[in-house]
């Protein structure tokens, strides 16, 4: 059996009318509704499911799973607000996304806000802090629901950072 290249054989939503020939005329077929265009994609699955052996079936249940998982974390995202405090010590700091609590100690939170300071852009900066995470705490990555750089907590955790973190005007004499 062959296998099928998933990432290379990306399906079109509405691919529109083939044209044979110089001499073919364009047609316009009328767009797709989502119910049909996802039931098409459907199909086309199936009908590749034959040509797959064990390991491409796998992979293929792997991904489904992953989107499935990826998108319930975005749902579950959108539902919580994240906050930050700071613990009675003093040293320690603290984010709640809903039940969920992270604790981050005072070195930890400077690194954040000084990546949150250092980039003008607001995607470069949630993409510093992905990178950060992703290096130094990926626990919180996994408990904050934060899948990939693209995610939308990221820019919520920057606004968060750069409104509870401002940059002070020097002290005058």
């Amino acid at each position: 059996m062959s296998k099928v290249d998933f990432q290379n054989d990306v399906l079109p939503r509405n691919p529109g009318p083939r044209q044979e020939g110089s001499g073919a005329r364009k047609t316009q077929s009328p767009p797709l509704s989502p119910k049909e265009s996802v039931n098409r994609l459907i199909n086309e699955i199936d009908s590749l499911l034959p040509d797959l052996d064990e390991e491409g079936l796998i992979l293929l249940l792997e991904e489904a799973r992953t989107i499935c998982r990826s998108s319930s974390a975005s749902a579950q995202e959108s539902e919580t607000e994240l906050k930050i405090g700071r613990c009675d010590d003093g040293s320690t700091y603290y984010v709640v996304a809903g039940a969920t609590w992270k604790l981050f100690s005072a070195d930890e939170i400077a690194a954040l806000v000084r990546i949150a300071r250092n980039e003008e852009a607001a995607d470069k900066a949630s993409q510093g802090l992905f990178f950060w995470l992703h290096q130094e705490r990926r626990d919180v990555l996994a408990d904050l629901h934060i899948p990939n750089s693209a995610s939308a907590r990221l820019p919520e955790l920057l606004e968060l950072l750069r409104s509870n973190f401002p940059v002070r005007s020097p002290r005058r004499p």
